[in-house]
C-alpha cells in the first residue's frame, strides 16, 4: 500500500509525533510564558491577536483613569 503524505491519517502506517494533550501542553507554556518573541516565533498569528487586545486593554484603562468631563456625567 502507498500512503499519500497529503491525508496521513488514512495511512495505516502514520504514527503522530506528539500527542495531542502534548501538543497543548506544549503550546499553553509558550504562550503563558508572556515572551512576545518566543510567542511570535512559534504562533505569530496569535502573537498579533495578544498584541492588539494588550492595546485595548490599555486605551480602557485609559479611559477608566481620565476625568469625565465633557461626557455628559457632572
Amino acid at each position: 500500500m502507498i500512503c499519500d503524505p497529503s491525508v496521513p491519517a488514512t495511512c495505516p502506517f502514520f504514527k503522530p509525533y506528539k500527542s495531542k494533550e502534548q501538543v497543548e501542553t506544549e503550546m499553553d507554556e509558550v504562550i503563558n510564558s508572556g515572551d512576545m518573541g518566543k510567542i511570535a516565533s512559534s504562533y505569530p498569528d496569535i502573537a498579533a491577536l495578544l498584541w492588539v487586545m494588550a492595546g485595548v486593554a490599555d486605551l480602557e484603562e485609559k479611559d477608566e483613569d481620565e476625568p469625565n468631563e465633557g461626557k455628559g456625567d457632572p
